[in-house]
């Protein structure tokens, strides 16, 4: 009924007829969390988890928690030591106590056996804020094993570069060698480490395994234009920009019209391009030499003063020779 008021006046009243109350003291801190009252919630933690295991590890109770951001959730458990050192996990980091936050998820977690995702998320934002960055890459990476979708993760990892990236997701595909989004981030390294064929076969195996993103088809449309095939290339950025017509995909399926000398449809897709995304000169510039080698005089000229004004290089020469 969200009279939090009252449900806090009758824990507190449970509490003083049976101050080892462990159902009670859980859904009270839960309450006083919710409203920012960090210490006492640490209070309540402290109290439940000293006492013995009898009182806290079994239980038949239903707990109803609410969230600040709205998020309701109604569950049981046989098990109250792991969400009781993540709910006061929780409030020392509140409160700045950052390292006994990381001590809470460390207990919390265990032998690893029953942690899930988020248990090793969390510690792992709290390693990366106190600077020990091997320690929160790897627990990214247990998080990712425990749930292959943890979008957070996903974005975790992908902030790391270079080798330390790559060696993460080996890390994960060795325990999970079928892990299709490791699979395409994998790729997406190699293509930047320009080890075109090696991408090329993550990207395939991301794919078989059911990763189908449009960054996916973008990035093996990348490795195989750069492999020089450029039909197979094509079909990528078709269908990157069937599932999502982005200004970037345009661009490089113009491009491989480009190479194989289909200059109309280079400058439609050039068009749509720049349709999607005005300002970028090199689209206009490309645009412009695929109209002088389309023999449109005008529409190149006009490309290329677009793309002087915007800053690019190359084009005030290219203007220069050809327009004037």
């Amino acid at each position: 009924m969200q009279a939090t008021e009252e449900a806090l006046e009758n824990y507190d009243y449970a509490l003083t007829l049976n101050p080892d109350f462990a159902d009670a003291l859980f859904n009270r801190a839960n309450l006083r969390f919710q409203k920012g009252l960090y210490g006492f919630t640490i209070a309540d933690m402290d109290k439940l988890l000293g006492l013995p295991d009898e009182k806290i590890l079994s239980t038949d109770a239903i707990y109803f928690v609410q969230s600040h951001a709205g998020t309701v959730g109604v569950f049981s458990m046989k098990n109250r030591k792991i969400p009781a050192y993540r709910l006061r996990a929780k409030a020392k980091e509140k409160t700045g106590n950052i390292a006994g936050a990381i001590e809470d998820y460390t207990a919390a977690i265990g032998d690893g056996q029953t942690a899930d995702a988020d248990l090793y998320y969390a510690r792992g934002s709290l390693y990366k804020q106190s600077g020990r960055a091997k320690e929160a890459q790897e627990d990214f990476q247990h998080a990712l094993v425990k749930d292959p979708q943890h979008h957070q993760a996903i974005l975790a990892l992908g902030i790391s570069a270079g080798k330390a990236k790559k060696n993460g997701l080996e890390a994960i595909l060795a325990e999970q060698p079928e892990n299709a989004i490791a699979l395409a981030q994998k790729g997406a390294v190699l293509l930047q480490e320009e080890k075109y064929a090696a991408a090329l076969t993550d990207f395939d195996s991301a794919e078989y395994y059911g990763y189908r993103e449009v960054a996916l088809y973008i990035n093996r449309g990348i490795a195989k234009e750069k492999l020089n095939r450029t039909e197979a290339a094509l079909a990528d950025f078709s269908q990157a920009i069937c599932m999502s017509p982005v200004a970037k995909a345009y661009n490089l399926r113009a491009n491989c019209y480009f190479k194989q000398g289909n200059y109309e449809k280079a400058i439609a897709d050039y068009t749509q391009s720049l349709a999607l995304d005005d300002a970028q000169a090199d689209v206009y510039y490309n645009r412009g030499i695929a109209c002088h080698n389309a023999r449109r005089k005008s529409e190149a000229c006009a490309s290329l003063k677009t793309a002087v004004s915007l800053g690019h290089r190359a084009a005030q020469a290219a203007y220069d020779k050809l327009c004037k």
